[in-house]
């Protein structure tokens, strides 16, 4: 009987109502979360345990979500991840893309878009250039 490993997911999010939402919503969809308020402590997390994939925001305290990915992409690590932030300009979309966010998602957020963003984050990621509609 095969039994498929429980994914550990990271929610960087300093908003403590938001942060424990997302938190359980991850655990309510079989995977295992580990919540943490700002970048020092998910590089921290990180470090310790490299999780299977991180839903980040961009607004954080001592180092925004930017900050986290380029810190990510320096230490030449592979962490799929969602940008969940109330941020909309394309510049930041872009930017998160640029700096390796794998998706896109903002604030407020339908509970089945993101469900459905998380499970394909945790799918192998698409070869380069191909475009994916959600």
């Amino acid at each position: 009987m095969s039994r498929e490993r429980v994914r550990r997911i990271l929610v960087v999010e300093d908003e403590d109502p938001i942060r424990e939402l997302i938190a359980l919503r991850v655990d309510l969809a079989g995977h295992h979360a580990i919540a943490v308020r700002n970048g020092l402590e998910a590089l921290h997390a990180i470090n310790q345990r490299m999780p299977d994939a991180m839903i980040l925001d961009i607004g954080l305290p001592a180092m925004d979500g930017f900050e986290i990915l380029h810190a990510i992409q320096h230490n030449g690590w592979t962490i799929p991840t969602l940008m969940l932030t109330a941020r909309h300009a394309a510049q930041d979309v872009k930017q998160a893309i640029d700096l390796g966010a794998r998706d896109y998602l903002t604030k407020p957020f339908d509970g089945k878009m993101f469900l459905q963003k998380l499970e394909r984050l945790l799918q192998p990621a698409p070869p380069k250039g191909a475009v994916h509609y959600l």
